[in-house]
């Protein structure tokens, strides 16, 4: 069964952009991640799109094909290591590769350098555009970590540069991610649940959106009458402890006698926890004549306590005195 991350990942690839702007930011995203220059020599190159799936291949053929009407070629590599992966390579020949390069905003139109890894003012500029690009982030390095367990989303970025243009943007859609390293990696990542469902509704994933509000809601009712339930256990546990003390000094102050020379409501009290072992104090309050509420009834046995520390202490030094 595909964990909520996988879920969240396969809706953002069946989106696809209406606006040529917001496809061109997507696509940035995509090159930055997967994208590679081979060099050709004479100052001649070809890009390969290295891609895990056969899901994210189809999605960058056709923002290709539909943003600048290239058909690139297809082929497999399988990886010596990691269980001999098979990835799949699409392949963008030297003709068009500049004009790829160039739509993309990733040539310095000064020096003619190739910017692989450069965002363009428009992407940081328009709302849709921030937010296409944003989706292909997310499905080149994002992670959604299980709801059920932690709220916590994660781009994994190969450098800092990357880790702060992911940063910079995540900012300028009004969300706080926070930064840190991973080994040689930089992780950026919301680990707030209102961030986390912005985030989904702002790259599109509206089904994953609901799905977390309703897991949300289920933790958060759980959470509450988990919390509900430890509270009335630990109170009953206080109240029969409680219990326990009363009866016991009511007890040993019958057992010496003195419950007759007591006044008569705290004679009353103690006869009625000797009688009624657990009732609680609101019961002992309705057994009294005239009935009585549990605040006063708390103040009997506390006179009671005190009553017997001083029988005690008077009978110390009685002994001492003797």
């Amino acid at each position: 069964m595909p964990g909520f991350s996988d879920t969240v990942r396969q809706e953002l690839l069946s989106v696809i952009p209406d606006k040529a702007c917001c496809l061109q930011s997507e696509l940035n995203a995509l090159t930055q991640r997967y994208g590679t220059i081979l060099l050709r020599g004479g100052g001649r190159y070809q890009i390969r799109y290295r891609l895990p799936d056969n899901d994210t291949a189809r999605m960058v053929f056709r923002l290709l094909k539909r943003r600048l009407a290239m058909t690139p070629q297809i082929a497999f590599h399988v990886e010596p290591y990691f269980r001999k992966r098979r990835l799949i390579d699409l392949m963008i020949g030297e003709l068009d590769a500049k004009r790829l390069l160039v739509t993309l905003h990733m040539i310095d139109p000064r020096t003619g350098s190739v910017m692989l890894h450069h965002i363009p003012r428009g992407t940081r500029t328009r709302r849709c555009c921030r937010n296409a690009f944003l989706r292909g982030l997310f499905i080149g390095c994002g992670h959604v970590r299980d709801p059920e367990r932690v709220y916590l989303t994660e781009f994994t970025l190969e450098d800092m540069d990357r880790a702060q243009i992911a940063r910079q943007l995540l900012e300028e859609a009004g969300l706080h991610p926070s930064e840190r390293r991973r080994g040689e990696k930089c992780v950026i990542y919301l680990d707030q649940a209102d961030e986390t469902a912005d985030l989904l509704a702002l790259m599109g994933a509206r089904g994953a959106r609901f799905a977390w509000a309703d897991i949300r809601i289920r933790r958060e009712a759980s959470g509450v009458a988990n919390r509900q339930t430890n509270c009335d256990t630990a109170n009953t546990g206080r109240m029969l402890a409680a219990s326990d003390r009363q009866l016991e000094l009511c007890r040993s102050l019958a057992q010496r006698g003195m419950l007759s020379p007591l006044p008569r409501r705290l004679g009353e009290i103690a006869r009625l926890r000797i009688d009624h072992p657990s009732a609680a104090l609101t019961e002992l309050g309705e057994l009294c004549d005239p009935p009585i509420g549990k605040a006063a009834v708390h103040r009997r046995f506390s006179q009671l306590a005190a009553y017997a520390d001083q029988t005690k202490k008077d009978e110390q030094k009685t002994k001492r005195d003797g």
